[in-house]
C-alpha cells in the first residue's frame, strides 16, 4: 500500500518537473542558455527521483500521453530504461510529428532529444536519421525517408 506521503512527494515531483520544463522552454526562447540549462539539471533531477521509484515509474509512463511534448519526450526518455516497447513509438511519433514553434530559434527541439533516444537504443552511432526507418517500421512508425544531404 502506498502512504499519503509518497503519494504526495510523487505529485510534488511531476508538478516540480511541469514547472522547470515551463521554465526551460521560456529561457531557450528568449536564448538564455545558462538558464536554460540550470533549469534543464532541476527537471532532470525530478524526472531521476520519479524514475527511481515502481510509483514515479507508473507517473512517467503516464506522462508520455502529456499535452506537452517536451514533457512527453522527457518522460519517454526515462521509460526506455525498462520499458522501451512502450517509449519507442512515443519517440518515434516525436521524431515525425514534432515542429518547433519557431524554426528560427537555436534550441534542441523535441523531435532531436526523441531521435537520440531512438539512436541511442539502435545503436545507430552516426545520427542518420534514414536508420530509424525500418526500426520505427516494426512499431508502426512511418518515418519519411530525409534526403541525403540533410544531416538531422
Amino acid at each position: 500500500m502506498t502512504s499519503a506521503s509518497s503519494d504526495a512527494s510523487i505529485e510534488e515531483l511531476v508538478a516540480t518537473l511541469f514547472n522547470f520544463q515551463k521554465l526551460q522552454i521560456a529561457a531557450m526562447e528568449r536564448e538564455d542558455v545558462r538558464g536554460g540549462n540550470r533549469h534543464f539539471d532541476r527537471l532532470y533531477a525530478a524526472l531521476k527521483q520519479l524514475a527511481s521509484t515502481p510509483r514515479g515509474r507508473d507517473a512517467l509512463e503516464g506522462l508520455m500521453q502529456h499535452e506537452m511534448p517536451e514533457i512527453q519526450v522527457r518522460a519517454a526518455g526515462q521509460v526506455m530504461a525498462w520499458a522501451p516497447e512502450i517509449a519507442i513509438p512515443v519517440l518515434g511519433r516525436l521524431v515525425v510529428d514534432w515542429r518547433p514553434r519557431d524554426p528560427r530559434k537555436g534550441y534542441v527541439g523535441v523531435g532531436t532529444e526523441a531521435a537520440s533516444w531512438l539512436y541511442q537504443h539502435f545503436g545507430i552511432k552516426d545520427f542518420d536519421r534514414n536508420k530509424l526507418i525500418e526500426p520505427l517500421r516494426r512499431y508502426g512508425i512511418e518515418l519519411p525517408r530525409r534526403p541525403d544531404e540533410i544531416w538531422t
